[in-house]
């Protein structure tokens, strides 16, 4: 791993941090990370069938070490087939992207309102949630003999005169008891 893309990417490091950079070790390097990319994605998609391989991974490591190694420079020679093919078939590709980049696009603001509508949803089934459970608290406490008094909690027939008073008065301002409202059907 170290040979492979530890000491390459601390050779690239070095190379841009040049106060002025050698044009030719950057295009080395650009040409060597496209190269190792390469490697990579077609590695990934034949992984099943290369685990099969006798000495791979050892294959592997000479190849990358050869890549970029300053004295074989295989990355050159690498790199000029590969443009050959990449050249020849460059339009093809180009459309090819384009084409999975609309489709990308497209799939991601589905993805993003269908989040949305999913966040709405159980946003909503929360809320409701928690007016079932306020509710509920009102019926248990309704049925425990409590009952609101001007903002504060206290049992039917209990309290200080104050308070009595209080709800008299109150009931006395707002027209006394209420009335349940009777349903019609018709």
């Amino acid at each position: 791993m170290a040979a492979a893309y530890v000491y390459p990417s601390y050779l690239c490091f070095k190379a841009m941090r040049r106060r002025r950079p050698d044009v030719h070790e950057l295009l080395f390097f650009c040409q060597f990370w496209v190269l190792l990319s390469l490697l990579v994605v077609l590695e990934c998609l034949a992984l099943p069938l290369l685990d099969w391989v006798p000495m791979y991974h050892e294959a592997k490591l000479a190849l990358i070490v050869y890549l970029w190694h300053p004295k074989t420079q295989g990355t050159e020679l690498v790199y000029s087939m590969l443009h050959l093919l990449l050249a020849r078939h460059e339009p093809i590709i180009d459309r090819h992207l384009a084409r999975l980049e609309e489709r990308g696009r497209d799939v991601a603001v589905q993805c993003w309102h269908a989040g949305v509508a999913y966040t709405g949803a159980r946003f909503e089934e929360l809320i409701t949630y928690l007016a079932s459970l306020s509710a509920q608290a009102a019926a248990s406490a309704a049925l425990r003999g409590w009952r609101r008094v001007g903002g504060a909690r206290e049992r039917r027939g209990g309290g200080s005169e104050k308070s009595r008073r209080g709800v008299r008065v109150g009931m006395e301002e707002g027209g006394g008891r209420r009335r349940r409202r009777s349903s019609r059907r018709g």
